[in-house]
């Protein structure tokens, strides 16, 4: 990764932000007695973003700052042997976009837009079993406009309407997918005739600060058109279960709440003094279908809340929260229900040398209670539950 920041006199503009990476991934999957390769995956992946960021001027009353950029990134992948699931395929993204901000008084408003080019190609497409491979170049023009207006509407309460509209341009495995991906069971096919998924959203937020008490609120509605996902065709190949890639018309509706109090603090002879903290956070989603059916997308993840009390001071650290997964009943075709499950973690962090103040030993115990749980967004939820009791102890040394 190269990352840079020059700040400046520039004509129109007070800064340059530049930021690249490379990634060169591989991996063998190893079978048999004798440990030979299988399957070999390799993923090569490159980007870089420019960002020209504009001077602040005076326009209407208020203050306006825009910003301008490009960003590119390729990727060229490639699955060999027994179990690849994705033949070799590139993906080439180039996109140019544009953000304005301006502010007058208690308000706030913020526009963007970007364009972008896609393109995937591969030349080993295999579209159905013992089907020949063939080459496809798929090119999509991407194009995704986002206007927000906020105003603080007192000294304690802030108000935010967002309004977006985006564009996306399928994954080369949603595209190009065809055989057994057995990280997930299952045996996955992609859909090389997928065109852009489109996205129409509104979101709503609310935030508040009233001393020592803090919260955030936010709910959307995001309407899409072909929205790209993966679903069980209830047939089998190679043994597996077959999940298909496809689009359809969707609805997603749902909100996120946090909650933060500062509860005081305590001056104790051996600790000195300790600060005590409470956080709480809630989410739900709802996802289904557009059509007279109104069903339920697949792997949807129920409603949450957790609930965690906290406190610190200079010789270290301690926290305990009730983390509660709903039961998960609005399922998508073939596809099984999860119960809900109540986990109980504790973290604890000790600093007990005040010469060594960087030197500290951690405690992290995650579902005390060993209690059973299952994720509803995981393919393999049906056979592996999420882990029981775990307790870790570490130490920490910064320098």
């Amino acid at each position: 990764d190269v990352k840079g920041d020059l700040q400046g006199d520039f004509g129109p503009f007070r800064g340059i932000k530049f930021r690249s990476g490379y990634g060169d991934y591989r991996h063998f999957e190893l079978e048999g007695e004798e440990m030979e390769i299988a399957t070999q995956f390799e993923n090569d992946e490159v980007e870089a973003r420019l960002e020209l960021l504009g001077k602040t001027y005076a326009a209407y009353g208020g203050e306006l700052e825009m910003a301008y950029g490009t960003q590119l990134r390729f990727r060229d992948f490639s699955a060999l042997g027994e179990e690849a699931f994705v033949p070799p395929s590139e993906q080439m993204q180039i996109g140019l976009f544009a953000l304005s901000e301006f502010t007058k008084g208690p308000w706030v408003m913020d526009a963007a837009l970007r364009y972008e080019h896609v393109k995937n190609e591969t030349d080993r497409f295999i579209m159905e079993e013992d089907g020949a491979p063939q080459a496809v170049d798929n090119d999509y023009d991407i194009f995704s406009i986002i206007g927000g207006i906020g105003m603080e509407a007192s000294e304690n309460i802030f108000l935010g309407l967002n309004l977006a509209r985006t564009e996306r341009a399928p994954s080369l495995e949603e595209s190009f997918a065809f055989g057994p991906h057995l990280a997930t069971s299952s045996f996955e096919i992609g859909d090389a005739m997928l065109g852009k998924e489109t996205a129409l959203g509104f979101e709503g937020t609310l935030r508040g600060e009233f001393g020592p008490y803090t919260f955030i609120f936010n709910g959307y509605v995001t309407d899409y058109d072909d929205f790209i996902f993966e679903s069980r065709t209830g047939e089998e190949l190679d043994g597996l279960p077959v999940f298909a890639f496809g689009a359809a018309d969707a609805r997603f509706r749902g909100f996120e709440i946090e909650f933060d109090a500062d509860l005081g603090s305590l001056e104790t002879d051996s600790f000195g003094t300790i600060d005590f903290a409470w956080h709480g956070q809630a989410d739900m989603v709802r996802a289904s279908f557009s059509d007279a059916s109104e069903a339920d997308l697949p792997r949807i993840p129920p409603f949450s809340i957790l609930s965690g009390l906290s406190a610190g001071s200079k010789l270290g650290s301690a926290r305990i929260e009730v983390e509660h997964n709903g039961a998960q009943d609005r399922t998508g075709a073939f596809e099984l229900p999860t119960e809900s499950f109540t986990f109980v973690n504790l973290y604890l962090s000790a600093r007990p040398i005040k010469a060594y103040s960087n030197l500290s030993f951690n405690l992290r115990a995650h579902n005390l209670g060993d209690i059973r749980g299952r994720t509803a967004t995981s393919f393999l939820k049906d056979s592996v539950p999420l882990p029981g009791r775990d307790i870790r102890l570490g130490i920490k040394l910064d320098f």
